[in-house]
């Protein structure tokens, strides 16, 4: 007649059982006897009521006059049951992953160390964690818990476990995010006053915008330079400034500005009059002739070109006090083909008066 109780144990990855009582059958009145007894559990895993299989090797004299000499186990194998509770974990360190500005507090976990764990067993970790502000910083707090378990490498089994705290704190860096000033293409032709420049600013994230994000005033402008000669010109964005972002140019706003030069106007062709220009004859309007391929406007410095063109026509106006005055303009190199955009001509212009 043997019950054996086992004290609940903590799992330590053996089976073994450590028998805490023995109580026999077929004693004398009150005596008493010692003995030595041994056990395992059917596995060595945590659960309760678990199947434990032992053996008395041993008899010793006990209280009241129990002698061993006096006795003969009749068998001494048993069976009985006991707990072995999970071992504690604690969490040793933790591992948060830098990342870029959102606009949230959201932290990822990549790493955990547990303490606790038996020999070289290892287990899975799930856990989350969030920094203490979504504000970009560097070596931000970031509060954890680990939120599951699952088994792992070495006969490591989560349901061998259990946490005494899983909470723990990590450090990690939240890196601005990057704003892009955006210039609007712009085209201006000179001679000009500068023109109003504009463009927005791109890249906001977590829905913030312009006001919610940045301080200051957006303004684009051009280099001083940019009226002085046409050719292709960059559009600066600038004025803001924004605690979690860094703001750039884009790639695109170092030609956003084309300046050309101001048109030259030609005199009309042969069939068409040109009245009131200074290129009306003395005495009346005048036909200039030109050939019909000969374009009707080109580019150039047409400052220049006025003030010569009414220079010379204005001194055969002067000296003409009679027949007329004729302004012709030609392709100098008597090219056969009309000038195109995608190339440069050579105009050569005649006046002459009788």
């Amino acid at each position: 007649d043997r019950s054996p109780s086992r004290t609940p144990g903590v799992y330590d990855g053996s089976t073994a059982a450590q028998i805490g009582a023995v109580t026999f059958g077929g004693l004398v009145g009150s005596e008493q006897l010692g003995f030595t007894a041994s056990g395992a559990f059917a596995d060595a895993n945590a659960g309760t009521g678990k199947p434990v299989n032992g053996n008395v090797s041993g008899l010793s004299d006990g209280a009241n006059g129990g002698l061993a000499s006096n006795y003969v186990l009749r068998g001494n194998a048993f069976t009985t049951s006991a707990t072995i509770s999970p071992a504690l974990l604690t969490v040793q360190s933790a591992v948060a992953a830098d990342r870029v500005y959102d606009g949230s507090t959201a932290a990822q976990i990549t790493a955990v160390s547990l303490g606790g764990l038996v020999g070289s067993q290892q287990l899975g970790v799930t856990a989350s964690g969030a920094f203490a502000d979504a504000n970009a910083d560097t070596a931000k707090l970031v509060r954890g818990n680990v939120t599951a378990l699952s088994d792992g490498a070495n006969g490591g089994l989560a349901s061998n476990y259990a946490f005494d705290s899983n909470a723990f704190t990590t450090s990690a860096t939240i890196s601005p995010a990057t704003l892009t000033y955006l210039a609007d293409a712009a085209a201006w032709t000179l001679p000009a006053t500068t023109p109003p420049l504009s463009g927005t600013v791109g890249g906001f994230v977590g829905g913030e915008t312009l006001a919610s994000a940045t301080t200051g005033a957006l303004q684009f402008t051009a280099p001083a330079g940019a009226l002085a000669a046409p050719g292709t010109y960059a559009v600066q964005g600038s004025g803001l400034s924004a605690r979690n972002y860094t703001i750039v140019q884009a790639p695109g706003n170092a030609s956003a500005l084309t300046v050309a030069p101001e048109p030259v106007v030609l005199p009309e062709r042969a069939d068409r009059p040109l009245p009131n220009t200074v290129f009306a004859a003395y005495g009346g309007p005048s036909l200039f002739p030109q050939p019909p391929t000969q374009p009707t406007s080109t580019t150039g410095r047409a400052l220049d070109v006025s003030q010569v063109l009414t220079n010379l026509v204005g001194n055969a106006i002067k000296f003409t006090e009679a027949g007329e005055v004729a302004v012709t303009v030609m392709l100098e190199t008597g090219e056969s083909e009309p000038p195109s955009p995608s190339r440069a001509s050579r105009l050569h212009v005649t006046v002459r008066d009788t």
